[in-house]
């Protein structure tokens, strides 16, 4: 991960945190560098090892807008958001 003091590399991805999860770790938006996880799933869990105002969070994920499944594919450039769950009426 870099911080916001540091550079990204180009060849890493973004991470889009919304609501109760930009709170628990104290900002919006997250750079993961390489190595990178291969899907949405081990990205998912390296962000909560990594993170641990994450570990106990409910989360849906998506990939470049679209919502994606764990066994999703993640590559370089991605944009990952981190969707805590949503009510209304």
């Amino acid at each position: 991960m870099t911080g916001p003091d540091r550079e990204p590399t180009g060849d890493g991805l973004e991470v889009l945190l919304f609501a109760g999860l930009a709170e628990a770790v104290g900002r919006s938006r997250l750079r993961v560098e390489p190595p990178l996880p291969d899907t949405v799933g081990a990205l998912a869990a390296r962000l909560r090892e990594e993170w641990p105002g994450l570990s106990r969070a409910t989360f849906r994920t998506a990939v470049n807008q679209r919502y994606a499944a764990d066994e999703s594919p993640v590559r370089p450039g991605d944009e990952l958001a981190l969707i805590p769950p949503v009510s209304g009426g």
